[in-house]
């Protein structure tokens, strides 16, 4: 008898302490990524260049992080333009304000990737490949 009770609890334990730290994951957006972390240490990366468009709308199986219990209105799908999982389902607090500040992020990544490719592509060398 004490055996049995003695797993009950510790399973109790264990499944109070997966709900707690769920809700200790958090959204963060860099200059290069959406980064999730838990306890401040990143355990998820996406390169804001990789970002396809971002939807309150779940239509495919997705990569769930969510940091509360009860997601409601407050989840975002992020798909990806690569991997085996394209979708990405977050909770962030204020979704509506989150997703502005990413599509931002994400235009402002998108033009900073196209103005470099820009620069390493040099119109003079173009011309001299031409001329020989």
């Amino acid at each position: 008898m004490r055996q049995s009770a003695a797993i009950v609890l510790a399973a109790l334990g264990v499944t109070s302490l997966l709900l707690w730290m769920v809700t200790r994951i958090r959204y963060r957006i860099t200059e290069a990524a959406l980064e999730i972390t838990l306890f401040g240490m990143c355990v998820r990366r996406v390169a804001l260049t990789d970002i396809r468009w971002i939807s309150k709308h779940r239509s495919q199986w997705c990569e769930k992080w969510p940091n509360t219990l009860f997601p409601g209105k407050r989840a975002l799908v992020i798909e990806r333009r690569s991997g085996k999982l394209r979708h990405l389902l977050i909770t962030p607090l204020q979704r509506y304000v989150f997703k502005a500040d990413l599509q931002d992020a994400v235009r402002a990544a998108l033009a900073q990737s196209a103005s470099r490719e820009e620069l390493e592509t040099d119109p003079s060398e173009e011309k001299d490949d031409k001329e020989t």
